[in-house]
């Protein structure tokens, strides 16, 4: 059996965790840039505000129901995941983190009561860190994420699927669109072909299912029926790409503001390639306009590392060169992302192969590979002094200095767990931060 648990509403759940005055009311946190609406409260839920919706659509619903709204604070979710995953861990040996609000646990050998054990989970977890949680347990993780489909739509503690007649109600139940993997393309496929629920789909021939789709339609069909193919990922597991992307401020339309942007998206990107201890062999980057302009353009480029880097120098020269080639004059650009590509561990190159020097290598290439070599020491320093004055002690020269086109976070709430300066001071019935000298 496997245990899927899901934060409710996880960005907003955070935001209550420090505002308990804004529980049962209606709040919406905003992506980068407080562009479009990325989390929703259960009550905004109910005014049929949408996922993803841009928030000067829908003006007139935040002022009408006094919607509360937060930009995102993603250093405060993540450690606040953190802590969720580490309470966790203390329940099996085995676990999957799947993602920032997800973890699949492994219920083998469990001798306690299944619905006992997950509610232990739900107080525990909320009683620890303040986050509400639901817990799915089925006989295989796509089972589990429909048990966990049930407790968000039905609103549901818990949900358990163990016999044959519990499993089939409840996949005649689910949309084929909110099986796990299906996607929307997918469903679309599938509904010409006579499959509208979760329960048509496991009905289905697992060969047939293989051979008109893939393998992973075929191991789909068996996770429905019971069949578990889907094994816990081990943690840690290396990454197969690594992404950075950002909104501006404002639009850009000159190349040296853009390319400064770039670049410090870059230095982010390897910073957690560094982190993650591996390297990439190839770096894509793209630029875009506004989804909701006229002539919306999207311009991007490639560019292959070598044997793998993950140094500052070397990644920020590489989207410098890609940069070049892709920039479309006089464009207001709203968005760039950076993409590190087919990822290895730091000391390997393809599949686990040792990277080693030719026989025949010409000085050139000596030299080559002692410039990488500093520029490996160069950004592990940089490393060290940003962990200990901030990220924005020491920057690379490209990436100036008085950035206006930075992301706006006007409604950012403050860093609770993570800056002494900010940190709440609990007396009587009053809240306040701490102001550290």
């Amino acid at each position: 059996m496997f245990a899927l648990i899901d934060c409710h509403n996880f960005f907003v759940s955070c935001e209550r965790v420090f505002r308990p005055d804004l529980e049962n009311k209606p709040v919406m946190v905003l992506s980068s840039n407080d562009g479009c609406v990325i989390a929703r409260s259960n009550e905004v839920k109910n005014l049929g505000i949408p996922m993803g919706v841009p928030v000067f659509k829908i003006r007139h619903l935040i002022k009408e129901h006094n919607i509360q709204l937060f930009s995102s604070n993603f250093l405060l979710y993540g450690n606040l995941s953190t802590r969720v995953m580490s309470v966790l861990q203390t329940f099996v040996p085995n676990m999957e983190i799947y993602s920032v609000d997800e973890a699949f646990l492994d219920c083998r050998g469990l001798k306690e009561d299944l619905e006992n054990f997950s509610g232990r989970i739900q107080s525990t977890v909320k009683q620890w860190t303040g986050i509400p949680v639901g817990v799915g347990i089925a006989p295989t993780k796509t089972l589990a994420k429909v048990a966990t489909y049930f407790v968000k739509k039905r609103k549901f503690d818990t949900c358990v699927l163990r016999s044959s007649n519990d499993i089939e109600d409840a996949l005649s139940q689910t949309p084929i669109e909110e099986v796990w993997g299906v996607g929307r393309k997918g469903s679309q496929k599938l509904k010409t072909l006579g499959i509208y629920t979760a329960l048509d789909l496991k009905r289905v021939d697992p060969r047939w299912m293989r051979k008109t789709f893939s393998v992973t339609g075929e191991r789909l069909v068996r996770e429905l029926q019971g069949v578990s193919c889907l094994p816990l990922e081990a943690e840690g597991e290396d990454k197969k790409s690594l992404q950075v992307t950002r909104s501006f401020g404002r639009p850009i339309t000159q190349f040296s503001e853009l390319k400064e942007a770039v670049l410090t998206y870059t230095c982010r990107l390897a910073e957690k390639l560094r982190q993650n201890q591996q390297k990439a062999q190839m770096l894509s980057l793209y630029i875009r306009t506004s989804f909701f302009k006229e002539d919306y353009l999207c311009r991007s480029g490639v560019i292959s590392l070598g044997q793998g880097a993950n140094d500052t120098p070397s990644l920020v020269k590489a989207a410098a060169q890609i940069l070049e080639k892709i920039f479309v004059p006089n464009c207001p650009y709203q968005k760039a992302g950076l993409t590190a590509i087919d990822l290895t561990s730091r000391n390997s190159v393809g599949m686990g192969k040792p990277l080693q020097s030719s026989l025949f290598e010409k000085g050139g290439e000596f030299a080559q590979r002692a410039q990488t070599k500093k520029n490996e020491q160069l950004s592990d320093a940089l490393d060290v002094i940003h962990r200990r004055f901030g990220s924005q002690s020491l920057v690379i020269g490209g990436c100036g200095l008085t950035s206006d086109w930075k992301v706006q976070c006007n409604m950012r709430s403050p860093a609770y767990t993570t800056n002494w300066n900010e940190l709440l001071c609990v007396g009587g019935d009053n809240i306040a931060r701490v102001s550290i000298k």
